[in-house]
C-alpha cells in the first residue's frame, strides 16, 4: 500500500477524544494528508460544507450529531460525496450495518494505525466510492 496516495488529499476527521483526534491527525499529516478536524458532529458538518473533504473519519458516537447521523447529512447533500470511515467502541453496531447505511468501513476501537491506513487508502481508491 503506496502511502502516498494520501498526498494533497483532504481528509475530516471527527472525533471529541482529544488525544485519539490528535493522534489520528498527526498519523495521517505524517502521510502528508490534508487534515480537517472536528470534535463535535456539528462542527465537522460545518467544515464539510466549507472544505468539502474527500473523505471523513467519524466517531459514531458524539456531541451535537452521532456520526451516522452527520453521514445521512453528508449523504443527503448536493454535490459530490466523500468517502466516510466510522469508528465506534461499541460492540452494537457492525461493520454491514454501517456500510449499509453508507459508509465505507466501521472501524472497532481500539485499532491499529495500520488498519487506519488500509481503510483510508481503500475508501479512497476511486473503485471504492459507489
Amino acid at each position: 500500500m503506496d502511502p502516498s496516495c494520501l498526498s494533497g488529499r483532504k481528509i475530516l476527521i471527527a472525533e471529541d477524544e482529544q488525544d485519539l483526534l490528535e493522534l489520528l491527525a498527526d498519523f495521517l499529516r505524517q502521510k502528508n494528508a490534508v487534515v480537517l478536524e472536528a470534535r463535535d458532529g456539528q462542527s465537522a458538518w460545518e467544515l464539510f460544507v466549507r472544505e468539502m473533504p474527500e473523505l471523513i473519519l467519524s466517531d459514531v458516537r458524539m456531541p451535537k450529531l452521532s456520526g451516522f447521523e452527520l453521514m445521512q447529512k453528508v449523504m443527503h447533500h448536493e454535490g459530490r460525496r466523500p468517502g466516510f470511515i466510522l469508528m465506534s467502541g461499541q460492540t452494537e453496531y457492525s461493520p454491514e450495518m454501517a456500510r449499509n447505511q453508507g459508509a465505507h468501513a466501521l472501524l472497532a476501537k481500539p485499532f491499529s494505525l495500520n488498519d487506519l491506513l488500509a481503510q483510508v487508502t481503500l475508501a479512497l481508491t476511486p473503485s471504492a466510492k459507489g
